[in-house]
């Protein structure tokens, strides 16, 4: 996840690189289950992420994260962050 996250913010992924941080409120965001491992939470804020960009959501009786709750939240993000 933090390859993935560390590419969508345009980060080089060096030690010592200089981090940019989203304002708050930018359109970026990160999406994990309330039953992720505490270093999910952690690697978008390493990346230069503000806390409001992560959504946790809860999970499912599988303690999985819900596919569709997943959907519905960046579904809502696009149209409020974009107008789609």
């Amino acid at each position: 996840m933090a390859g993935a996250l560390n590419a969508a913010r345009g980060g080089h992924g060096t030690r010592g690189a200089p981090r940019r941080r989203a304002r708050p409120g930018a359109a970026g965001r990160a999406y994990c289950s309330g039953q992720a491992h505490p270093s999910v939470a952690r690697a978008p804020h390493i990346l230069g992420f503000h806390r409001e960009q992560l959504v946790v959501l809860p999970a499912d009786a599988s303690l999985r994260l819900p596919v569709d709750e997943l959907a519905g939240r960046v579904w809502l993000t696009l149209q409020v962050m974009v107008g789609v």
